[in-house]
């Protein structure tokens, strides 16, 4: 769930017994974004972790990233993902398998997508996977 959630924090608490919910909280400068990153909202991005507490992961993008193939932002996902107990799936500007390591250094980190990278063959799933074990 996205902006749904965003405008209705109670809506993941009333799904969340009937199914499994990732919020998808995709933010520019920590300011959480709406509507396909259309209009910005007055949320920011680390009140919103703990607005969520039934939500079964977060899926974090930092649109400035996003697509751009520069690297995550380490710092930022560093940060939310210690003050949550519930996972985290990174997002967003995931360029090489230097990266995917970095990333399987932090705790609460349950996941990370890499979408472009794979897309222009900058490594494999494979590839990926290997790092990971």
């Amino acid at each position: 769930m996205g902006s749904a959630a965003i405008r209705d924090p109670n809506l993941v608490a009333r799904c969340a017994p009937v199914l499994p919910i990732a919020v998808g909280l995709d933010h520019r400068n920590g300011v959480v974004a709406l509507e396909g990153w259309t209009e910005a909202s007055t949320l920011q991005l680390y009140d919103a972790l703990s607005l969520y507490p039934t939500a079964d992961a977060f899926v974090i993008t930092d649109i400035s990233r996003d697509g751009m193939l520069v690297g995550p932002d380490l710092e930022g996902l560093a940060m939310a993902s210690s003050s949550t107990t519930i996972p985290v799936i990174a997002s967003g500007g995931v360029s090489s398998l230097d990266d995917i390591r970095a990333l399987s250094t932090m705790d609460g980190l349950a996941g990370v997508i890499a979408g472009k990278a794979i897309y222009e063959g900058r490594f494999a799933v494979t590839d990926a996977v290997a790092v990971l074990q």
